[in-house]
């Protein structure tokens, strides 16, 4: 059994080992000129027809593309699946029992990877929802030394943070990017749980992306508790390159319980390349005063404020249908404490009825929202230092 996520997968010993004398062994051994490299991690392939397996506990069934059996096997905290998808390695998912951070979850892999190999470069190379839920896909390019001198490799990974049975797959073996993004979209679509989880009354998952490429995603979702109450999850994670062979990772996760008078009250976490950088509990008391407690940057923190009536996201995004056919300026206090955990913002929607837009100002950032013709927004886009920041909605279900 490969070790488990807290020390790094072990990860190129997880992989299975290359065959020899294969096609794909000889194209890799071979593959000595930038132009035979770079063909090397183009390389694409169709999917084998897929089969089906299980947890050994039956927590699961899952259909996965594979031109041999299915091996699953089961460890304290997580279930493995290895399957081939007709490539030189096998392609592994580890099946999680409990909730995990995207963005450390990769960073513990890279570490580990790094024990073993020289990492040139890493970035996100696609975003995507399989059951209303985000898929993000990374590619790493490493350099290992082998028996004809230094070789090329690369690591996808593919990392889902699904409330129940997360997903982390990975496949280490130059090329064959698409047909692993495609192998895990289709495999986590027919995932099935012997104890589904409870389903959300609305849910959308964005992209974000600088420039045209994707860096990260925003995954929503609100539960209605009925008589006016309801609670909102937010799970968003970045994965952006920090220089050669690096990554800069965050996770923010955010737990939202609001009635008819605004928010009651609130969890808020954030944590930038392993690091915490807020862990908060807010709390409403009486009409309009809120305290607020926990960690900041390692040290304690404690607070209060008064807000009339403080919105969550979906009261903003009524705000904004309410007021879509309008050209109006609405503002209001809104709590984020990424930019100030000690009080809550001014944050102003101007809304242009005419462009089908919506300005959203808060402290010194812009963002500029499309709106559909019923008042939903789309996509955000702003300016910072020069680059193109967008987020673009890829799932929308449901009414809120």
């Amino acid at each position: 059994m490969c070790a488990s996520l807290a020390v790094g997968l072990a990860l190129l010993g997880c992989a299975s080992q290359p065959g020899k004398g294969s096609q794909a062994a000889n194209e890799r051994e071979a593959a000595q000129t930038p132009e035979q490299i770079e063909a090397l991690f183009s390389r694409e392939k169709e999917l084998p027809a897929a089969r089906e397996a299980k947890a050994p506990d039956g927590a699961w069934t899952a259909q996965f593309p594979s031109d041999s059996e299915v091996v699953v096997t089961a460890a304290e905290s997580h279930a493995q699946a290895e399957f081939s998808l007709g490539t030189e390695t096998k392609t592994t998912c580890i099946f999680y029992k409990e909730a995990i951070d995207a963005g450390q979850a990769i960073a513990i892999v890279l570490d580990g990877l790094s024990k073993k190999a020289a990492l040139d470069q890493i970035s996100v190379y696609q975003v995507s929802s399989a059951q209303g839920i985000p898929v993000a896909f990374l590619e790493g390019r490493y350099a290992i030394e082998g028996s004809e001198g230094k070789q090329a490799g690369s690591l996808k990974l593919a990392i889902s943070p699904r409330l129940q049975t997360p997903v982390l797959c990975f496949l280490d073996e130059p090329g064959y990017a698409g047909a692993f993004a495609s192998a895990v979209t289709g495999m986590l679509t027919s995932l099935t749980l012997k104890e589904p989880q409870n389903e959300p009354t609305y849910a959308e998952v964005w992209v974000s992306s600088v420039d045209g490429s994707p860096f990260g995603y925003q995954w929503l979702q609100m539960f209605d508790e009925g008589k006016g109450k309801r609670t909102t999850v937010s799970v968003s994670a970045t994965f952006l390159p920090a220089g050669p062979g690096k990554l800069q990772t965050s996770d923010e996760v955010e737990v939202q319980k609001s009635d008819e008078a605004g928010l009651l009250e609130g969890t808020f976490t954030q944590i930038e390349s392993g690091e915490v950088a807020h862990d908060l509990a807010l709390s409403r008391s009486g009409k309009s005063k809120y305290k607020v407690t926990g960690k900041v940057q390692g040290k304690d923190f404690k607070g209060e404020f008064s807000a009339s009536k403080l919105p969550d996201d979906i009261a903003s995004y009524r705000l904004i249908q309410k007021n879509h056919q309008k050209t109006t300026k609405q503002t209001e206090s809104e709590y984020s404490p990424s930019l100030d955990p000690s009080a809550p913002l001014k944050v102003s929607y101007a809304l242009d009825s005419k462009a089908h837009s919506v300005t959203i100002q808060m402290g010194e950032l812009s963002l500029l929202g499309a709106l559909t013709e019923d008042g939903l927004v789309n996509q955000l886009t702003s300016t910072m230092g020069g680059h193109e920041v967008k987020l673009e909605i890829i799932h929308r279900a449901g009414k809120f």
